[in-house]
């Protein structure tokens, strides 16, 4: 604080009054008008009581010399005080000494001690409210020399010679600034030297470090709930907790349940390239997409497009390699993906949609690809055998509002006591279905990869594609079985072949705990394969996990969350962490890279309607789904 002249006072004491605690002028007129016979300049008006050399006074205890002659103080004669010295005859000038404490200064090379504390030489402190000791900046600090104040260090903006005069700042260029590499969280940070923007404008944060939003972390995914939120994850879609964090052995909350993100990534062998990516390291995802994943993609498109979920807009401008973008209705991948929550699309094959191919033909026909219809009950898809999306009769597991169901299910019934039943949090954990090729290949562009190929399935499962078509179901089979490909099948393969092995409960083919779900209620115990079909067969239509809830009449309870069947795995080598589910639980979607230069939907993998008719294309159309399919990403690293 910048301080008044000094005041002689009773005893010889020097009084120092602070400029802000007075207001009123020394002088009631000499302020106002110089005086008559005074020198060139007038004088200066005087703001604070005393009054310095130079200014206006009436009298000469205005001044603080006490002496006023012709209106103006005068500096001190005699032995008031030496020219330009402390106040004592004896110390603090030019020519004498440093004055000892008690003695009156004016500057702090009067005193021995290097300290001036209001008129008069003292030990400093760090509260005396003046730079002074070893002090950088008034009471802050820690200089190399000087007495030690111990002040506390500088805040930003103080002077510094170091570092370490700084609070939790750097020393640039002897000022106190918060840096991206002073080792402190400061500024806009969300962790310390990450995240955030200015005015450090450090760079993203890692996996396990504290953020506030997506683009705090190097992988643009900050989890927004559960145990962990706000800390940073290693891919977009699992920063949610239900589906994000829950997939392995038992379920939620169950004594012994042992998960972990939904996005862990498996290496394929090296020896296996994708001709799209050549040079890169190719890895499967260890689990199947979950409804909680896909719900994280809407979400921050959602946050990225004004409240709307506009994938279409985001696919457009980040065009993954393969993307199908012709402008030819029937072919065009684009355009049936959601701009929002409500999007109208021409239907090119109208004939061939739900409920069955008996529909007739319309001019122009109109359906709704939105978010609100796309995912469960609604949304246009194929009739097939099996697909089972409607909400009263199927078991879509992305879950929507009760209001917005019964809003936009064309076959709602508010009465019927068959409507979805099941809450979003058991809903999310489990593997995502009734979801579009094009979709679906959308999300694993978003999450940093691509939607499974043909080829990736093929070489980590050992088992060819298609192997429901009869010729090559015997030949599987060493031509040794019936054409009908009867016995115990698995997704149109022998019970062991490739590298899957017997799913068996007891030496029983899980499967035909279907017919008797009594004595399978739902537990892990019995949860392991429960594969099934409409009439209880291994081989034909949806085969699904079968889940016993009597509390539930919603048919989503047979959809299993991912890695809860821990005997469907799959290993390239023995003592490898495992696939999960790439037998059970769904079918899954692909992209068939089998031809070159191109990339179609493969249908899908190791099912009939990969292969089985008119089945077959409808399958590879980008507006296919069904409510027994699913999918799983891929992705591709430096090696």
């Amino acid at each position: 604080m910048r301080q008044s002249p000094s005041l002689r006072g009773p005893g010889g004491f020097v009084v120092w009054i602070s400029a802000l605690l007075v207001a009123a002028s020394c002088s009631s007129t000499a302020a106002d008008e110089a005086p008559d016979g005074g020198e060139d300049d007038p004088p200066r008006a005087c703001t604070s009581i005393p009054c310095g050399d130079g200014e206006a006074c009436d009298a000469p205890d205005d001044c603080a010399s006490k002496r006023c002659e012709d209106g103006v103080c005068r500096a001190a004669s005699g032995g008031d005080a030496p020219e330009g010295g402390s106040g004592d005859p004896d110390c603090g000038s030019a020519t004498n000494a440093p004055c000892e404490n008690g003695k009156p200064c004016g500057v702090a090379e009067d005193c021995k001690s290097g300290a001036c504390t209001k008129g008069v030489c003292a030990t400093p402190t760090s509260s005396d409210g003046a730079k002074n000791g070893n002090e950088t900046d008034i009471d802050c600090g820690s200089g190399p020399t000087g007495i030690d104040t111990k002040a506390e260090p500088c805040a930003v903006g103080k002077a510094c010679l170091a570092k370490s005069d700084c609070f939790e700042a750097d020393c640039v260029e002897g000022i106190c600034t918060w840096t991206s590499s002073d080792g402190f969280k400061n500024g806009t940070e969300s962790d310390v030297d990450c995240g955030g923007g200015a005015p450090t404008n450090a760079p993203a944060c890692a996996v396990g470090s504290k953020c506030t939003a997506p683009a705090d972390c190097a992988s643009d995914a900050c989890m927004r709930d559960g145990p962990t939120v706000g800390t940073c994850v290693d891919t977009r879609s699992c920063a949610t907790h239900y589906g994000g964090q829950t997939c392995g052995a038992r379920e939620v909350g169950a004594a012994g349940a042992a998960h972990e993100s939904c996005c862990k990534t498996l290496p394929v062998p090296a020896t296996f390239q994708d001709r799209l990516h050549p040079g890169k390291r190719v890895y499967l995802d260890k689990y199947e997409i979950t409804a909680g994943r896909m719900r994280e993609f809407i979400t921050r498109m959602e946050e990225l497009y004004g409240g709307q979920a506009n994938i279409r807009a985001w696919i457009q401008a980040n065009m993954p390699p393969f993307w199908n973008d012709s402008a030819g209705d029937a072919t065009n991948w684009t355009r049936w993906l959601p701009t929002g929550k409500s999007t109208t699309v021409t239907l090119p094959r109208f004939n061939t949609y739900k409920p069955s191919t008996d529909t007739p033909d319309v001019a122009d026909p109109q359906g709704n690809v939105g978010t609100d219809w796309i995912l469960g009950p609604n949304g246009w898809y194929f009739y097939t055998h099996g697909h089972n999306c409607d909400g009263e009769y199927g078991y879509p597991t992305y879950w929507h509002p009760p209001a917005d169901w019964l809003a936009n299910h064309s076959d709602a019934n508010p009465s019927s006591s068959l409507q979805p039943r099941m809450t979003r949090e058991q809903l999310d954990v489990r593997s995502l279905n009734c979801v579009p090729n094009a979709l679906l290949a959308a999300f694993c562009a978003w999450d940093g990869g691509q939607l499974a190929t043909v080829s990736v399935l093929q070489a980590v499962t050992n088992v060819p594609y298609g192997n429901r078509n009869l010729a090559s179901c015997s030949a599987a089979r060493g031509g040794t079985s019936s054409p009908s490909c009867g016995g115990s099948f698995f997704y149109g393969v022998p019970e062991a072949s490739g590298r899957f092995g017997p799913l068996t409960e007891g030496g029983v083919p899980s499967w035909r705990h279907f017919n008797n779900p009594l004595t399978c209620p739902g537990n892990d115990a019995c949860a392991f394969a429960n594969y099934s079909d409409d009439a209880g067969w291994i081989h034909w239509g949806p085969q699904v996990p079968y889940y016993y809830r009597p509390d539930v009449d919603d048919w989503a309870a047979r959809i299993a969350a991912p890695g809860r069947m821990t005997r469907d795995v799959v290993r390239i080598n023995a003592g490898d962490e495992p696939w999960m589910d790439l037998r059970g639980n769904l079918q899954e979607l692909s992209l068939d890279d089998r031809t070159a230069n191109t990339y179609a939907f493969g249908g899908v993998h190791y099912d009939s309607i990969g292969r089985r008719g008119k089945d077959a294309n409808r399958a590879r159309q980008p507006e296919f789904k069904i409510g027994q399919a699913g999918g799983r990403c891929m992705r591709f690293r430096d090696p």
